[in-house]
This record gives structure tokens, C-alpha cells and sequence, in this order.
């Protein structure tokens, strides 16, 4: 008996570091693929520049005609710089709204190509997770850049500002890869929810200071945004940096992040599990 259970956690573990070098594969399967395409890197560079040109131009002329605003005074080009890269770089790091993650898992749904992986010994979730993040490495490396470049412009003004910054980073990753589960659980119910998501990410953008930073918004309604999964996500590790010490505000909101990403990944894991128990009804 001692035996066949040694042998179990064996297979187990063979299983298990196969599926490990799958990923890593696929990862690398992508990225020699995507070397070979030089102008796409320039492609991407070229549209966050023009992004961030775009907001520097709009921020400074608000600025400039703001002045009797002490909200705006306090805010200098510098550190509006500084959001957007960040803000922008964490958005596509994270896909939570362009959801290439989502878009991969629907379209592996409906095809049918979902088989594929079941039948095969490794992860479901992290190997499509690895396809994706291997056609977007170019997007992830123009988005890191650009968070490294919003460092340097704004420097963290103390160490609680980095350790801030990381913690608020892990739940936008959480939140984001929910919201892209999202998308494939819809799939098993609805066949085609890309205007749901469309929809969820527009309204993303707005909640989230992407496009309007929430320091902007009336105090009632920011008081209520900025608890938002899609604040916590992206505009509260920017403005992690500017924090010097932690305090109740910043506690407030590493509570709402710790419950948004339970209740996010738990119910989304279990819809999914629910949505793959009726795939494998239809069809497997």
C-alpha cells in the first residue's frame, strides 16, 4: 500500500513538471516567433508614445488653465508623466481591459480547441495563460519599460511607497485574470459575450483613473470609485508612490483588495468548473 502511494505522488509529480516545461515551452515557442517581427516592437513603442503625448499635451493645457484649482497646482506634468506610464503599463501587463486572455479562452471554446488541453496531462488555465502572455511578451516589455520610466520620473517617495506598489500589483493581477476568466465562463452559457466584456472594460476605464485620474472626481463619487476592483487594479498602485507612510486610508484599501480577489477568484473558479462540467456534457 505504502508503495502504490509512493508511486502515485511519483506520477504525480511527473505530471506536474511536464506541464511546467509545456509552459515554458509555449512560451518560448511565441517569443521566437514574435523576435522575428522587429516592426511590431516598434509598432507597440510607437503607440504608447503617442498615448502618452496625447495626455501631456490635454493634462497641460487643463493645468494651465486651472491654475486658481489647488487640486490641480499640487500636480505638475512630472508626475502626470509618471501616472500614465504606470496606469498604462500596469493595464497592459495585467490585459485587464484589451482581455487578450478572455478573447484567447472564447475562441478556444467555441472552436472546440478547449479538448485539446483537457485531454492532455498539464494545466488548463496556466498553459492558455502561457500562449497568451508569449504573443503579448513584446507588449509586456514596452509596458514594463514604461512603469520603470514612471519610476524614475516620480521616485517612490519612501519604502512603504515600493511595498504599497507591490501588494496593489498582486491584486491587480488577480482582479484582471478574474475578469478574463470571466469571459470564458460567459462563453460556456452565451457562445459569444465580447460585447458584455467590451461593455465591462469600457466602463473599467473610467472606474479605474485610466482615463481620468480619481483624485479628479467629486468627493462623494470618488469616495465610492475608489473602492472599486478596477480602482484597486490600476490607479492605487500609482499613487502608491507618493505615499510616505501607511495609515488607515491605505489599510482601507488593502482590505477592499483582499476581499475582491477572494470573492473574484472564488466565484470565478467555481463557475468555471461548472462551465467545464457542461462543456464535457455537450461534448466530450
Amino acid at each position: 500500500m505504502r508503495k502504490y502511494r509512493c508511486d502515485i505522488i511519483t506520477i504525480h509529480k511527473s505530471f506536474r513538471t511536464i506541464g511546467v516545461k509545456i509552459i515554458f515551452s509555449i512560451i518560448r515557442q511565441k517569443l521566437i516567433i514574435y523576435i522575428n517581427y522587429p516592426l511590431k516592437f516598434i509598432n507597440t513603442s510607437l503607440n504608447e508614445i503617442v498615448r502618452i503625448v496625447f495626455f501631456i499635451v490635454f493634462w497641460k493645457l487643463v493645468l494651465s488653465s486651472a491654475r486658481a484649482d489647488s487640486n490641480f497646482v499640487q500636480i505638475g506634468i512630472s508626475q502626470i508623466v509618471s501616472y500614465y506610464l504606470i496606469t498604462g503599463g500596469i493595464a497592459t501587463l495585467t490585459q485587464i481591459f484589451k482581455q487578450k486572455l478572455g478573447a484567447t479562452l472564447r475562441k478556444t471554446i467555441k472552436s472546440g480547441q478547449i479538448s485539446d488541453f483537457l485531454i492532455k496531462p498539464v494545466p488548463l488555465q496556466p498553459s492558455i495563460y502561457a500562449s497568451v502572455f508569449g504573443e503579448r511578451i513584446i507588449n509586456n516589455i514596452v509596458a514594463l519599460t514604461g512603469i520603470i520610466a514612471g519610476f524614475l520620473i516620480s521616485p517612490p517617495l519612501s519604502i512603504y511607497s515600493i511595498l504599497l506598489f507591490f501588494i496593489y500589483f498582486a491584486f491587480s493581477l488577480v482582479i484582471s485574470y478574474s475578469i478574463n476568466l470571466f469571459e470564458g465562463i460567459l462563453t460556456f452559457h452565451f457562445g459569444n459575450p465580447g460585447g458584455i466584456m467590451n461593455g465591462i472594460a469600457h466602463a473599467g476605464r473610467i472606474l479605474s483613473g485610466l482615463m481620468i485620474p480619481i483624485t479628479f472626481f467629486p468627493e462623494k463619487i470618488r469616495s465610492i470609485v475608489e473602492i472599486t476592483p478596477f480602482a484597486i487594479a490600476i490607479f492605487h498602485p500609482s499613487t502608491a508612490l507618493t505615499i510616505e507612510s501607511v495609515g488607515p486610508t491605505q489599510i482601507r484599501i488593502i482590505l477592499w483588495g483582499i476581499f475582491w480577489c477572494a470573492l473574484l477568484t472564488l466565484t470565478t473558479q467555481i463557475l468555471w468548473k461548472k462551465g467545464l462540467r457542461k462543456y464535457e456534457a455537450a461534448g466530450l
